[in-house]
């Protein structure tokens, strides 16, 4: 505190406290230059977080769709297998189409060896009941192995999935080898910067995938030889470390989804921090060049500015005690403080005059307020006139009438702050605004709970009043919308409960019951295991994990500018093609499926592992009745049909995160549909099995 009072003391006179105030700017400048250059370092850092978050991400991502690949094709070929008496030729084809497989074998309950299928050529019928896996797949899970490096050339790991009869009774496992060069292939392939790189580590610390097959083939772990664990790097936050090349590196990790696992994403020190340095560099020397610059600065004020400044001091002091003939008579060659004088002296001449001006406005002003009085009275509109301090200072009738006054006297000569509470403090930011700005403020809304009128919605209009030559003060006009905003509520309250479009085509003078048949697609969306996870969380957050996981699905129905019927507990119903026709309705329906299946992968990101749901998906098109269901006092807008049904019934043969869809859509879409067909399933209600697909994404048109 002694420092700052001694450099902005008022006391002293005029040419000391501006050569304190140079000094005070330039220790501003030389602050602002150092903390320019923490915060370039902070920024930094920021940017390399950013960097290695979104490598990392894309990394997980690669990697965590292959496993998921991977996995899918075994789950679907072991439920296959319940279905089909040829399991030896299935088996054939599953390896020949995923290369990476060494081996795939089927196991009795007991462990022992029905089929064995194997790139190797190694027959083994020993018993499996004492693999890490048995256990679990009798459980009816899926189970994914740790790596390992002994038995092939290669890394490889153990998939095992369960395999149950008609009944969905487990009969056996379905066990598949497989090597993980693809990962490998993934992992050199992804680049950070210029020469960063990304690998694969198990939470063991053992290396997976590495561009140094040397290092991949080593035993040591991450913790060994960096003393840092994957779950250490993998913190979320940047770390400096020696890799394991032994060169000096930033590293970030994160855990992928499917398999303990981890990517590392690193980068050179030296690549990493290169830009940064250059620019404190340059920061510094302007820090030295800022410091030159301000000592030639308080030369020059001591010269050319502070003894022309102590003679307009003397000249204001004399103006002070009434001594309206003083005059500073500056010498020429001080500049702009030589202008100053001059104009000082022509100020003073002037005083006089600009006295009665002064008085002759405050006159005109007092007969425009006169004016004012009459002519707001006529006005069906509120309006108030306020002066310069913000004092209300006339008030018509309709003002007192929508702000609940009984009179003007509880209204006129008080603030706007004091307006009937909140009111005052809702408009005071802006009256203040527009009297600094000048700057009128159009159509305000206002919405406030007044003790004499409940709540209203008011619309104000704020400009300055301005008299002759100068700003008097602000208007206000003031119009009651409050039963506009009530109509303008309930239209909002019923687009929530039914669509935009159908509500366009509805007169309520003239509801009738009834519909009209059309052809649409409908779709139904369902949340896997939410029954399961509703058991272990208070009913607040089981509503509020729901409405994310519904939100994400209705934003993907209305991106692809489809009809919400309804939310059926945890999953969705909605169609395409009505009320509005769409062409390709088929292919709005799929790319809605697919959009669900990226916004609840998005989802994932944001919640914990345990709060992660799958979901299924089912679509067909065909016709059904659209129209209002019910009764006068409770009607619902809604699409009823056997096609209908069959979408419901594809969404409950849905596997996890899987989109089925019927002939009729696949015969629609398939130009533009990547699909798997799929074995044909039973359904309720119908007689013939249904021929199914499974909807791997759109194809890619270059």
């Amino acid at each position: 505190m002694g420092i700052k009072h001694r450099l902005i003391d008022k006391t002293g006179s005029l040419g000391r406290r501006l050569h304190k105030r140079v000094l005070l700017l330039a220790c501003i400048t030389l602050f602002g230059l150092a903390v320019a250059i923490m915060i370039s370092l902070l920024g930094a850092k920021d940017r390399l977080e950013r960097q290695f978050r979104v490598a990392g991400l894309t990394a997980t991502h690669a990697f965590d769709s292959y496993l998921l690949d991977v996995r899918s094709d075994l789950v679907a070929t072991a439920a296959a297998l319940s279905q089909t008496r040829d399991k030896g030729n299935l088996m054939r084809q599953l390896i020949a189409r995923r290369p990476t497989l060494f081996e795939l074998e089927l196991i009795d309950p007991a462990g022992q060896v029905l089929l064995q299928r194997s790139r190797a050529g190694r027959p083994d019928q020993a018993p499996r009941r004492e693999q890490p896996w048995f256990a679990t797949v009798r459980l009816g899970n899926s189970y994914l192995g740790p790596v390992d490096f002994g038995e092939f050339s290669v890394p490889t790991v153990t998939l095992a999935a369960p395999v149950t009869n008609e009944l969905g009774v487990f009969s056996a496992s379905l066990v598949a080898r497989f090597d993980l060069t693809t990962l490998w292939n993934i992992a050199i392939s992804l680049a950070v910067g210029d020469s960063g790189y990304i690998y694969i580590a198990d939470e063991r610390g053992h290396l997976v995938a590495h561009r140094n097959l040397r290092l991949l083939y080593s035993d040591a772990t991450l913790e060994q030889q960096l003393g840092l664990s994957p779950g250490d790097i993998g913190d979320g936050g940047l770390h400096y470390y020696s890799s394991l090349d032994a060169n000096p590196v930033i590293g970030f990790g994160m855990r992928m989804e499917l398999a303990p696992w981890y990517a590392i994403v690193e980068q050179p020190l030296e690549e990493a921090l290169g830009p940064v340095l250059v620019r404190v560099v340059i920061m510094l020397l302007a820090l030295v060049l800022a410091w030159l610059l301000v000592r030639s600065i308080v030369r020059f004020t001591r010269r050319q500015i502070l003894q022309p400044l102590e003679q307009l001091r003397e000249g204001v002091d004399r103006l002070q005690t009434g001594d309206l003939t003083t005059r500073t008579r500056l010498a020429p060659g001080h500049g702009e403080l030589t202008q100053l004088g001059n104009a000082f002296d022509h100020m003073a001449a002037q005083l006089q005059a600009r006295e009665k001006q002064l008085r002759q406005s405050l006159t005109e002003a007092t007969e425009l307020k006169n004016l004012l009085d009459n002519v707001f009275s006529s006005i069906v509109s509120g309006v108030l006139t306020t002066d310069l301090q913000g004092r209300i200072s006339l008030c018509n009738l309709a003002a007192l009438r929508i702000l609940g006054y009984s009179d003007s006297s509880g209204l006129v000569g008080q603030t706007i702050g004091g307006l009937l509470s909140p009111l005052g403090q809702l408009v005071l930011p802006h009256v203040e605004g527009v009297m600094q700005s000048h700057r009128p403020v159009i159509g305000l809304e206002v919405c406030a709970e007044l003790p004499e009128r409940g709540l209203v919605h008011l619309r104000v209009n704020l400009s300055a009043l301005r008299g002759a030559e100068q700003t008097q003060g602000i208007a206000i006009v003031i119009d009651d919308v409050t039963e506009m905003k009530q109509m303008e509520s309930q239209r909002r309250l019923l687009e929530h409960m039914v669509s935009p479009a159908i509500l366009d085509q509805l007169d309520p003078d003239r509801l009738e019951l009834g519909g009209k048949r059309s052809e649409i697609t409908a779709i139904f969306a369902d949340i896997h295991g939410f029954t399961r996870i509703s058991e272990q969380m208070a009913p607040e957050q089981l509503v509020g994990l729901l409405n994310r996981y519904l939100g994400a699905m209705a934003d993907a129905v209305l991106a692809e500018e489809g009809t919400i019927d309804k939310f059926l507990g945890d999953a969705i119903m909605a169609w395409f093609n009505a009320p509005l026709p769409q062409a390709d309705h088929a292919l709005r329906a799929v790319r809605t499926a697919l959009r669900i299946r990226s916004a609840i992968a998005a989802l994932h990101q944001e919640l914990p592992a345990p709060l992660r749901l799958s979901f299924g998906i089912g679509i067909h098109m065909g016709d059904a009745v659209l129209g209002l269901i019910g009764t006068q006092e409770r009607i619902e807008y809604t699409a009823i049909g056997d096609d209908v049904n069959t979408a419901k019934r594809l969404q409950e043969h849905s596997g996890i995160n899987q989109i089925l869809i019927s002939a009729q859509i696949y015969a629609a879409v398939q130009a533009d549909v990547e699909v798997r067909p799929l074995q044909r399933i039973r359904v309720k209600g119908k007689q013939k099995p249904l021929e199914v697909y499974e909807v791997i994404g759109l194809k890619n048109r270059s």
